[in-house]
């Protein structure tokens, strides 16, 4: 039967056709039964406290190939675990596998009281408010010496908060500038105790000579709040210390809600930034520079992955058609980095067949299905590598 948009008669024809079999007993139009499997996001764990005196229940996320090998990771901790965990490794996950961010370690924080953990100083819309220090107090001193036990992380800390959590990303930037180098802050409530938070980042950022940090802020379409973000932006463009990264990016189309979805994208960009450079920076610099960047990039969050060798095999397709020795040179650079690498030894067979050098294209083709073989076909293109290998071995034979 072909497959139909499923409307109108034909489709309540389509609907009743198990009802008809179950009447006739014709079994053949049973339906085989269902598998149904859980997919698996991540894991829970419960932290008591002391500094709290309470149990803390943790969302986390563990990176693909976490399992498999002993590769350190940096850390991303987020704030409103439950209503954020899913959202925010499912973005995690996304960027860190299209090679746009590290592959992290996600620590989500569930609430108990929220109005308590996520303000710096008391306010009248509830009678705990002003808990902030303490629950800063309770990640430093508590959380992350427990995260960074129980997992394989790098030193890198980065802290993602969306409305009372963002303001809390800033008073954790002005109040405990060492914790965390990198800081998400979606729609923060920045006019809290009339934008006290504000004027205390002046103070910090007139007695700091130095404050070598990453810092992303966004705001959706909120009125409100607008005035004391934008004090906080005019505050940075006039008064950042040296070292500080950030970026503030305005989103009039989201809603306080919808901006984390708009806008953790863009933050978890900023925080890692450098890890994958816009194509035409890459190809700005010269292979000495792109070694040192991507060095630099890996001693700023403790990771060792070096140059990024599918980016350069982008970027070598990018010029090939008009540059084809540019393109080979930067093949060159990442066999080099990854001697094995299936898909860079495929593609320097593809730009020399293009270039009217059958032999050494073949030669190419076929060391790539070698590699991918002992591999396993890891990089699900085996089938391709023998397809290029075979259409070349017919087009070259006597």
């Amino acid at each position: 039967m072909k497959e139909t948009t499923a409307r109108g008669p034909r489709a309540r024809r389509v609907l009743l056709l198990p009802t008809l079999a179950l009447a006739l007993g014709v079994g053949a139009l049973e339906a085989p039964a269902l598998r149904a499997a859980p997919i698996t996001l991540g894991e829970t764990a419960t932290l008591h406290s002391e500094i709290l005196g309470e149990e803390r229940e943790l969302l986390v996320y563990l990176p693909n190939g976490y399992e498999q090998g002993d590769q350190r990771y940096p850390v991303l901790y987020v704030l409103d675990g439950r209503p954020s965990f899913k959202l925010t490794a499912g973005i995690v996950h996304g960027l860190a596998e299209s090679g746009d961010i590290p592959r992290l370690v996600m620590v989500a924080v569930a609430n108990t009281d929220r109005w308590r953990d996520l303000t710096p100083t008391p306010g009248p819309e509830s009678a705990t408010t002003g808990g902030g220090d303490a629950f800063l107090e309770f990640i430093e001193k508590e959380l992350v010496p427990w995260v960074e036990g129980r997992y394989r992380t790098t030193s890198h800390r980065a802290f993602l908060g969306h409305s009372l959590g963002g303001l809390m990303a800033v008073h954790a930037l002005v109040e405990r500038p060492d914790l965390f180098d990198g800081l998400i802050a979606l729609s923060p409530t920045l006019g809290w105790d009339d934008s006290d938070v504000v004027d205390r980042a002046a103070e910090l950022f007139a007695r700091s000579q130095k404050l070598e940090r990453h810092l992303y802020l966004a705001l959706a379409d909120e009125p409100n709040d607008r005035p004391p973000y934008l004090r906080f932006v005019e505050l940075l463009d006039r008064s950042a210390p040296p070292g500080l990264e950030w970026r503030d990016e305005r989103l009039p189309t989201a809603s306080h809600l919808s901006v984390r979805v708009a806008a953790t994208l863009g933050g978890l960009q900023a925080v890692y930034d450098g890890w994958r450079p816009p194509t035409e920076v890459l190809l700005a610099l010269t292979a000495g520079e792109r070694e040192e960047h991507f060095a630099r990039v890996d001693r700023r969050l403790g990771t060792d992955r070096g140059l990024p060798v599918d980016q350069l095999v982008d970027a070598a397709f990018f010029v090939s058609e008009n540059e084809p020795e540019r393109a080979l040179a930067l093949l060159s650079e990442a066999e080099a980095a990854d001697p094995s690498h299936a898909f860079a030894i495929w593609a320097r067979g593809r730009i020399e067949e293009s270039r009217g050098r059958p032999q050494v294209a073949l030669g190419a083709y076929r060391r790539a299905v070698t590699i991918s073989r002992q591999q396993g076909d890891q990089d699900g293109h085996l089938s391709f590598y023998e397809e290029s290998t075979a259409r070349l071995e017919a087009e070259v034979s006597p």
